[in-house]
């Protein structure tokens, strides 16, 4: 699902040449196919919005490395999630994701947030 910040619709704002932020969550080893995934969200995403930031937010291990330097300027957000493994990964994704969302608020004022899932 995608979530936003701004007021309105999202679909309805012209947002191409405004500071976009682009956030997905994803923890755990990374497969061929998740990489693949999140290559071609995050590409797809500055294709739309060449001046978006892109972000990962995870956890204190799982590995972006690859993902980083395909890509190119990926911003990854570490969590020390208390509790971990499958059962936890909701609640952490939506920790981390209202703990992103709340930082960009307070640094920004304003701006415009998506979560995409991965």
């Amino acid at each position: 699902g995608c979530y936003s910040t701004s007021a309105g619709s999202f679909k309805d704002k012209d947002t191409t040449n405004q500071q976009v932020v682009i956030a997905t969550f994803h923890v755990g080893n990374v497969t061929h196919a998740q990489h693949n995934n999140l290559v071609c969200t995050l590409r797809s995403a500055r294709l739309h919005h060449q001046k978006c930031r892109l972000v990962v937010l995870t956890d204190m291990q799982t590995d972006f490395t690859a993902i980083t330097q395909e890509v190119g300027n990926v911003k990854v957000k570490r969590h020390a999630f208390k509790q971990t493994g499958k059962v936890w990964a909701m609640y952490n994704r939506v920790k981390a994701e209202r703990l992103f969302l709340l930082e960009e608020l307070r640094r920004r004022g304003s701006s415009h947030v998506v979560f995409v899932d991965s």
